[in-house]
């Protein structure tokens, strides 16, 4: 079985689903996301429950978000939304969370190259994330903070950053 990483990282094997839902014929929609679940998900409560008597204020938070894509045979592919976000409170943490929530998809059959990286990496995450979005939110009022929203992600941006990056690095490695 031949497998081919799209995005900043990934890895593994697997196959598509049985009975997974096909991509329409020619014209039809370019893929079709068959099924969504949690891969991976961590929510730490490390100083509870101290921590609850330091929040007098918003807790700092950082968010990282990354997206990776890895194919199986007939053109299934498995995105992965990996979300980490880390909250701190007078400099101490107040929890973390790290939630991987991914979509298997069948592709159409002649998509060009720049189509297939639009799709797994731009619009089947922003398909993914307002569920993972949710799951965040309910994991942190779930340990007792206030809900964790969100903004909308851009992740067409993020794609036109990393291919800038990725220019810069190859042209930078060809000059020297």
């Amino acid at each position: 079985m031949a497998e081919e990483n799209t995005g900043a990282s990934g890895n593994g094997n697997g196959e598509a689903a049985a009975g997974a839902a096909k991509p329409a014929s020619s014209g039809g929609a370019p893929y079709v996301l068959s099924s969504q679940y949690v891969r991976d998900f961590s929510f730490e409560n490390p100083n509870a429950p101290a921590v609850y008597g330091m929040l007098k204020q918003q807790p700092g938070i950082e968010v990282n978000v990354d997206v990776n894509a890895r194919a199986f045979k007939d053109n299934y592919y498995e995105v992965i939304l990996k979300v980490s976000v880390s909250a701190k409170a007078e400099e101490k943490p107040a929890f973390i969370i790290e939630l991987e929530y991914a979509g298997l998809c069948q592709l159409s059959e002649g998509l060009e190259e720049a189509a297939v990286q639009h799709i797994l990496l731009v619009e089947v995450p922003q398909q993914l994330f307002p569920f993972a979005r949710a799951i965040l939110s309910k994991a942190t009022q779930d340990g007792g903070f206030p809900p964790l929203l969100l903004s909308p992600i851009d992740f067409r941006g993020m794609l036109v950053r990393q291919a800038a990056a990725k220019k810069a690095e190859a042209e930078g490695q060809s000059q020297a």
